[in-house]
């Protein structure tokens, strides 16, 4: 332990750590930095005041272990109510924070990641294709054209269908399979069941969709390949039909 001792007249300070005596000035003593250790370091009768390595601490009101940036106290230790971290985006309820699973469907951002319901679950949508055909005259807005025509049923279990991306893969052989492993032929824009895209749906769901298909005239049999994406990001497996093309 570290004492400071002053003598009257013509002594200077003297300071002692430990069992070790060190005959400083006042002036060394005083000039000592503070740091959070116990002790008065620079002789001023204080413990511990502006310590150079006082860490800084953010209140925790909802004591859920994450704390308010815009709340501080500067501290060598913890004072009651505060932590260390920094990430809760809204200190007074302890069901929000960055630990928390995101609900989904309520438009509430629990995990402090700035989305709002990003994910509903983490199952992949199921999607079948009810009818798929060729039509050689399709009506595209007042301009008919040949097209790929497709009726799909899209259903999910954990309820992020509220949007999907639907990805096409076409093959001229007929053989009943496609291979996914590259970039889709074609993709549709993301399609939104509800009118706000933050809320989850997990009724089944049935789209047509038609894809323009002039380059593919006269190509006899198409295997057509479907994946959908729902609102969380998970991919559907394929599923395919076979369509003759006139």
């Amino acid at each position: 332990m570290r004492t400071c001792i002053a003598l009257i007249g013509f002594f200077t300070l003297a300071c002692a750590l430990g069992a070790e005596d060190k005959d400083d000035t006042a002036a060394d003593c005083a000039n000592t930095a503070e740091t959070c250790n116990g002790i008065d370091d620079n002789c001023d009768g204080a413990v511990d005041e502006n310590a150079t390595d006082m860490g800084t601490w953010y209140a925790d009101d909802d004591a859920d272990g994450y704390g308010d940036l815009a709340e501080t106290l500067v501290e060598c230790d913890a004072p009651a109510g505060f932590v260390a971290d920094a990430t809760d985006c809204n200190d007074d309820d302890a069901a929000i924070n960055p630990g928390a699973a995101e609900a989904g469907g309520n438009e509430v951002d629990e995990n402090c990641d700035g989305v709002i319901d990003e994910t509903c679950g983490s199952n992949a949508p199921v999607v079948t294709i009810t009818d798929g055909t060729w039509e050689p005259e399709y009506d595209f807005g007042g301009s008919d054209k040949p097209a790929l025509v497709l009726d799909l049923d899209i259903s999910d279990v954990d309820g992020d269908l509220f949007v999907v991306t639907t990805y096409l893969w076409v093959e001229e052989d007929g053989d009943g399979s496609v291979d996914t492993s590259g970039d889709a032929d074609h993709d549709f824009n993301p399609f939104e069941f509800d009118d706000d895209e933050e809320t989850c749906d997990e009724t089944e769901n049935s789209i047509r969709y038609a894809l323009e298909a002039s380059n593919y005239e006269g190509a006899g049999v198409l295997d057509v390949g479907v994946v959908v994406e729902d609102g969380g990001g998970h991919l559907s497996e394929v599923a395919v039909v076979v369509i003759e093309v006139e």
